[in-house]
């Protein structure tokens, strides 16, 4: 079950990641940031503390992005907490 949540959470970052890429250049940074958590991270814990870490930036000013990004990421900033805390 676990298993299955965090590919579900690495599948909709990468998601988010092609939102962040399409809706602005500025920051695409992030967008990068966020794919190279999933590709390069040494372990799942890695993956999901990054990833708790560029959500809380992206829904801390959430007057930057659409409200389908906003609630993309929430659901994964939740789910990432289920794992994680």
């Amino acid at each position: 079950m676990i298993l299955i949540m965090k590919k579900d959470i690495y599948s909709k970052a990468k998601q988010l990641a092609i939102l962040l890429r399409n809706e602005s250049i500025g920051d695409s940074d992030l967008a990068g940031d966020i794919t190279d958590a999933i590709d390069y991270s040494a372990t799942s814990d890695e993956i999901l503390m990054k990833l708790k870490y560029y959500l809380s930036q992206i829904l801390f000013d959430r007057s930057k992005y659409s409200s389908e990004l906003i609630s993309l990421a929430s659901s994964i900033y939740s789910d990432v907490l289920q794992l994680i805390g």
